[in-house]
């Protein structure tokens, strides 16, 4: 899907939560209310923009048609937390998780293997995942996803250490993997894990 401009967002927001704490459709002066958007064109543009690009259907000139389309975060495939595997880029579903609000950009990889259980990631759960290029801006310690060059991506600590980029495990049993920042591409960062089974094996997670 198309991402949303910032405007777009807002208004997507305040239609999403209006639904769910009313279960109908805002009015359009409470959706000005809502964005603080006093021009009703500018509003009704947002909308039909929303609508052109698949989150909400209206009917313009009826009152309360907002209908909300898109619900919950993209789960784009597998993230290999082990070695590395081909990078997912196909939507498998989407989900809703407890306290992630909808944003575009987000998406949600389910976890294989058990190299970052020391970091409470297991097999089966499933990372938030924001995009972000810029691999210098990372903080220390980030985990993220990393697309190595030649091998495919994987989900690690990024850390620096002088001209190289090291790709550490949460678990002893795994190497890390030191590479150049050429041979890299940062996907994007974790910004929350879901557990998607109730059990673990190793019961550390």
């Amino acid at each position: 899907m198309f991402p949303l401009l910032p405007d777009e967002q807002c208004l997507f927001d305040s239609i999403r939560d209006y639904w769910d704490t009313h279960n109908y459709s805002p009015s359009i002066r409470e959706l000005e209310t809502a964005t603080g958007e006093r021009s009703r064109s500018k509003l009704q543009t947002r909308l039909n923009s929303l609508q052109q690009k698949g989150y909400i259907a209206w009917k313009q000139g009826q009152a309360r048609t907002c209908q909300v389309l898109v619900r919950g975060i993209p789960v784009l495939g597998a993230i290999q937390a082990g070695l590395v595997v081909e990078h997912p880029t196909d939507m498998v579903e989407r989900v809703e998780l407890p306290g992630v609000p909808y944003r575009s950009e987000l998406y949600a990889l389910k976890v294989c293997g058990d190299s970052m259980i020391n970091a409470h990631i297991c097999e089966g759960d499933l990372v938030v995942i924001r995009p972000n290029p810029d691999l210098w801006a990372l903080r220390r310690d980030a985990i993220a996803v990393v697309w190595v060059e030649g091998s495919g991506a994987t989900l690690k600590y990024v850390e620096f250490d002088g001209e190289l980029v090291h790709l550490k495990p949460a678990n002893p049993a795994y190497p890390v993997l030191k590479v150049s920042p050429e041979e890299i591409e940062l996907k994007g960062i974790v910004v929350s894990v879901h557990r998607s089974y109730s059990y673990c094996s190793d019961h550390r997670c």
